[in-house]
């Protein structure tokens, strides 16, 4: 059942609201979504964090070599998101100490987005019996579905490929200007996708 949120502003904040909705026409209720979208965003990372940091309280901190390599990535590419392929899901998804987990955190930290797909999960998803931190970890990802058939299609035309789950990573990583962070480094290449190895 859906709830319903009411958001009230003093006399201030609506003056703000007003000369806001003035200056680009955007309506005073699409600016107020996008402000109860980032409060929903913002507890979302804070409930991945303080997760992390109930594992780490009780089975001591990721390793400084991951959060060295997460930051390390997240510097080079420097586009506060990231999409994920299903390789890193596969190898360290229930790993906590791993390098996947080491960039849920420092991306959560910095404000950076997460994202992967539906055709990933498919790839990934198996037996949520055993795959319970991959589930506390997806939520935190922004994930899309394949609505951008046609352009996928004309990717994999353009690269002479055939794999459509790593198209439309290509694809949709391109739309957020954004990363892929992989395992499959050469068909990321013949895609033409902007992406950095896992």
């Amino acid at each position: 059942m859906a709830t319903k949120t009411t958001i009230n502003f003093d006399d201030e904040m609506e003056a703000a609201l007003d000369e806001l909705a003035a200056i680009d026409g955007t309506k005073r209720l699409a600016i107020k979504r996008s402000l109860l979208a980032e409060v929903k965003r913002r507890r979302r990372s804070q409930a991945i964090l303080d997760l992390i940091a109930s594992w780490e309280a009780e089975d001591g901190p990721i390793d400084a070599e991951h959060l060295a390599w997460a930051d390390a990535v997240l510097d080079r590419q420097g586009v506060g998101s990231v999409i994920v392929d299903a390789g890193p899901f596969i190898v360290d998804g229930e790993q906590v100490n791993s390098r996947l987990w080491a960039l849920i955190k420092r991306a959560t930290e910095r404000g950076d987005d997460l994202h992967t797909t539906h055709p990933v999960l498919a790839q990934v998803w198996r037996d949520p019996t055993r795959q319970a931190n991959l589930a506390r970890a997806l939520r935190s990802f922004d994930i899309h579905p394949l609505d951008e058939s046609r352009s996928v299609g004309r990717r994999l035309a353009a690269t002479g490929t055939s794999d459509v789950v790593d198209a439309h990573l290509a694809v949709v990583a391109q739309s957020l200007g954004t990363f892929i962070l992989t395992g499959d480094p050469d068909d990321m290449a013949l895609l033409d996708a902007r992406f950095e190895v896992y």
